[in-house]
């Protein structure tokens, strides 16, 4: 379900449930929020708008932050390590 979704999304990125899926558009919560969205969608079953109506987001906010994260991937090794521990 998709409550248990972004439960688990939110606690992986140290955030409430609100504060993930709110309007906070923060640099330091939306950095955390734009993993967790690139991490959704690596499920194969899971579409763009679906991840984006899970986190409250559009779908073309899910395909920016994809975008986004692959950038800083390539560039930032904190960014990969931060990456790899929320997919563990």
């Amino acid at each position: 379900a998709f409550s248990e979704i972004v439960a688990a999304a939110a606690l992986q990125a140290g955030l409430s449930s609100g504060e993930l899926t709110g309007r906070n558009r923060s640099a330091p919560v939306a950095r955390r929020a734009t993993r967790h969205y690139v991490i959704r969608r690596l499920r194969p079953d899971a579409s763009a708008p679906q991840v984006g109506r899970w986190f409250g987001r559009d779908h073309t906010t899910v395909i920016h932050a994809e975008r986004r994260v692959r950038e800083r991937l390539g560039q930032d090794p904190a960014e990969h390590r931060a990456v790899a521990a929320v997919m563990t």
